[in-house]
């Protein structure tokens, strides 16, 4: 395991809710796999709670903030098409994310990025 693995392992879903707690509004109470957040504009993402990495899934994404990867078994590097399943728990903890709607699932590397992201989205 190389140091950037080590660092990206150290990060936590705990410390990411953590953050978008003080930077997003909850949308409600979470679930144990799930926790949904949504901006003053109405773009919700949401956290994987019970994984070892960061994982958000996003409305949106931007490719050029780095320490975000676009995370897909079906499809790698493609968002989620709005056929392919995904955590049901999305349909009650962050709606607009939900199969049936394109969505990003992105690993997040770091505090520091995942604060970038959250900067950059709260601007669209």
């Amino acid at each position: 395991m190389d140091t950037t693995e080590m660092l990206s392992l150290s990060f936590n879903p705990a410390q990411a809710e953590a953050v978008l707690e003080t930077m997003l509004r909850r949308i409600c109470d979470p679930s144990k796999k799930i926790a949904g957040f949504v901006t003053q504009s109405g773009i919700q993402i949401a956290l994987n709670r019970d994984t070892k990495r960061v994982q958000i899934w996003s409305e949106v994404f931007c490719t050029s903030l780095s320490g975000l990867k676009v995370t897909n078994r079906k499809l790698p590097g493609m968002p989620y098409p709005e056929e392919q399943t995904r955590n049901s728990n999305l349909a009650t903890r962050a709606p607009k994310l939900a199969t049936g709607n394109r969505a990003y699932l992105l690993t997040v590397e770091s505090k520091t990025d995942l604060i970038a992201f959250v900067e950059w989205l709260k601007r669209q």
